[in-house]
């Protein structure tokens, strides 16, 4: 038995719909950051949404790149095997399945089709999955069916392997871009016996919209291996005699031993409940960001480039949205992997050197998505914590300097209004909406460019950028008791309302939206008119009904109702911009004020269920948030070194750093203040990165 993999629950956050999610999650079999996920689809109806722990039904196995279910997916197909007539319309083809029998891990799946009597288990690589298939009638006539999506495809036999490709995407890249599949059985394809869905093409293959394959297999039992590429069917080939060589139990076995390797960088003491929670959040945190880079069979490393279609040299991550991952994602990476930060930032600034822009989400292409340039705390908390070469760190510099100064024409890149916001030092709200949350952004963003030019030694830049991140100040109105909007001549917005969701911010109100100075929490602190002001603001953060007006949004958004479903007032713990309210306590010295609520929140709302999550999980940055929040301390502000201490909610957590060296957290579990020491140096509201990385203990007593 595992030590750890037997305590996730990949199906955390699937219990999950359109209207409210809880976490609104798909139950990946993949090894950590794969560029290929794999999943039971349930439904082809609900789009993203296409697997329910509750459903019954069983639709086939999908071949995904989906990151987000708001995004939706690329590149994808599904794999059914079939027996009797073969059946390739949703309404006809499905097979009933009983979910508790259904086996899925981290590692490893096995789903039995009722109707067509076999059973189906799947293993992951990186690029590429292993399938065993057995049959329990073997009179029945062993069938496999692949389906692409509703795009431009190509199904064909060549040399006795099935090859595929899905050109689906729902954010356009380049025109010739195409997930190429590879599809090996270890028993003949009956050739004659192929059965298209469309009548176009013969019985080798067809191409264009509809125009899935169904094979006649001559056994009841075998092994599929598929590889995927998103360079050619060549590479696609080359990925699946590389990673799939051996039999399903060696390729089982490796994505085990990654899996523990990395669940194992935390050891934690609790409960069992505790430690599936814990675990399945450890789980969700190493999906994402996705590779999208191939090793050639010259040994070069060569991505796909989705902004021009050429083949290019260099290592790309993607599937990664900064305006959730860059508050929690990467600080922790820069505790367990700092290595694997680096090679991350390598994926990111490889995206610039293609493109010209750093990216905001990349799915594969960018999207465009979300207010700010969030990247740029990435690169600030790499910076001064020292991960990535100088040389990166000069590129990266570069590309932060670009989208502070020119904006791209098109809006996917950089930041909006940069013309009007260098000359204002905010957005005004008569010419762009979500204003203050891209004003506040921005402002953070420059906070981040100075903290790279110090540690880059250019003193002017960072002068000149430190004082634009005092730019927030020209928004806060002590009027009304909030940072938000002004018109271009000045004006501050007339019959403001607290409670109003949209306009100048972004899935929130000012509630939410308006005490993002992660870098000045004490400056934001005397706008109040001190520490104890800015306190009794909190409180009544805290203490406000969860109530919203839908604003201009005109509907009610899923992060609305998730809000108002848990009272923690207007603190939407759902949601990234309000994960570091609770720890604006601490910050200011009020320690046991952020304990109370961090401890209610992790106990009252997140949990090891289907439905465990309070809202949007977002790659990695929910649990993420999760486990910073049972170790006991949190990175308010990316790019800084410190980490703000709350309450370990764990008897004890052994952090295996990426240094090769041990942090020991240990707490007596009570719920109160506490006495906070690092190697019996006390602590009082924050500690060090350096601090932390020289290991040792650090102890939460009462």
């Amino acid at each position: 038995m595992s030590r750890y993999i037997d305590y996730v629950n990949v199906k955390l956050g699937t219990d999950s719909q359109h209207h409210y999610g809880n976490g609104n999650t798909q139950p990946w079999v993949a090894v950590p950051n794969a560029m290929s996920y794999w999943a039971i689809q349930t439904s082809p109806d609900r789009g993203s949404w296409f697997y329910h722990p509750k459903d019954r039904s069983f639709d086939g196995i999908r071949l995904s790149h989906l990151a987000c279910n708001w995004l939706g997916d690329y590149g994808q197909l599904l794999f059914l095997p079939q027996t009797g007539e073969p059946m390739f319309r949703p309404a006809c083809r499905w097979s009933s399945f009983r979910p508790n029998e259904t086996v899925i891990r981290p590692d490893y799946m096995k789903v039995t089709a009722l109707r067509y009597r076999y059973t189906l288990e799947l293993a992951p690589t990186d690029r590429c999955a292993i399938m065993r298939v057995k049959f329990k009638n073997m009179k029945d006539t062993p069938r496999f069916t692949v389906f692409p999506f509703d795009c431009e495809s190509e199904v064909m036999i060549e040399n006795g392997v099935l090859i595929a490709n899905s050109r689906k995407q729902d954010w356009r890249s380049s025109e010739n871009f195409a997930c190429y599949c590879a599809v090996r059985f270890d028993c003949k394809i009956k050739e004659e016996e192929t059965v298209l869905m469309s009548d176009k093409g013969n019985r080798k293959g067809t191409s264009g919209k509809g125009c899935a394959i169904n094979l006649t297999l001559d056994s009841s039992e075998f092994t599929v291996r598929i590889g995927t590429s998103f360079i050619s069917y060549e590479q696609a080939l080359y990925n699946l005699e590389s990673e799939v060589s051996g039999d399903f139990e060696s390729v089982r076995a490796v994505a085990e031993k990654r899996w523990e390797e990395k669940l194992a960088l935390i050891e934690i003491e609790a409960e069992e409940e505790r430690k599936r929670v814990f675990y399945s959040n450890m789980h969700r945190f190493f999906l994402y960001p996705s590779k999208f880079h191939e090793t050639d069979k010259n040994g070069k490393i060569v991505h796909y480039c989705p902004f021009d279609g050429k083949i290019r040299e260099g290592k790309m991550y993607v599937n990664n949205g900064f305006w959730d991952t860059a508050r929690t994602v990467y600080p922790m990476l820069s505790l367990l992997d700092p290595n694997a930060f680096a090679e991350m930032l390598e994926g990111f600034v490889q995206i610039y050197k293609d493109s010209g822009w750093l990216p905001k989400w990349p799915s594969p292409g960018e999207t465009g998505l979300m207010p700010g340039t969030y990247i740029d705390g990435v690169i600030a908390d790499a910076a001064v914590k020292g991960i990535g070469s100088k040389e990166l760190m000069k590129t990266a510099y570069e590309g932060m300097l670009k989208h502070a100064t020119e904006e791209d024409p098109n809006r996917r890149f950089g930041r909006h209004g940069t013309a009007d916001y260098n000359r204002l030092g905010y957005l005004p709200y008569d010419k762009y909406r979500e204003c203050t949350n891209h004003t506040l952004d921005y402002v953070y963003g420059d906070f981040c460019i100075s903290t790279v030019a110090g540690v880059m030694g250019e003193a002017e830049k960072e002068a000149f950028y430190a004082e634009r991140a005092q730019n927030y100040k020209k928004l806060f109105d002590l009027a009304v008791g909030f940072i938000h909007s002004k018109d271009s001549s000045g004006k501050f917005k007339p019959d403001f309302n607290p409670i109003e969701w949209g306009g100048e911010y972004c899935e929130g109100s000012a509630w939410q939206n308006a005490f993002a100075v992660y870098h000045d929490v004490e400056g934001l602190a005397d706008c109040y008119g001190g520490k104890e002001k800015f306190k009794e603001k909190l409180d009544e953060l805290f203490s406000t009904p969860p109530d919203f007006d839908a604003g201009q949004y005109r509907y009610e958004l899923h992060e609305m109702s998730e809000m108002a479903a848990i009272d923690f007032g207007q603190c939407a713990i759902s949601n990234q911009p309000s994960f570091h309210l609770p720890y604006l306590y601490s910050k200011l010295g009020y320690v046991e004020e952020s304990q109370y609520w961090l401890t209610r929140m992790v106990e009252e709302v997140f949990t090891a269920e289907d439905d465990g999550y309070p809202g949007d999980e977002d790659t990695g940055t929910m649990a993420a948030w999760y486990i910073f929040t049972t170790l006991g301390f949190y990175p308010v502000c990316p790019g800084k070194t410190e980490f703000t201490v709350g309450k370990a909610q764990v008897k004890k957590a052994v952090v295996h750093l990426g240094n090769g060296k041990e942090l020991t957290v240990t707490s007596d579990g009570e719920n109160t203040e506490t006495d906070i020491s690092l190697n019996g140096k006390k602590i009082f509201n924050v500690i060090d990165y350096q601090d932390l990385m020289d290991g040792g203990v650090l102890s939460f007593k009462k």
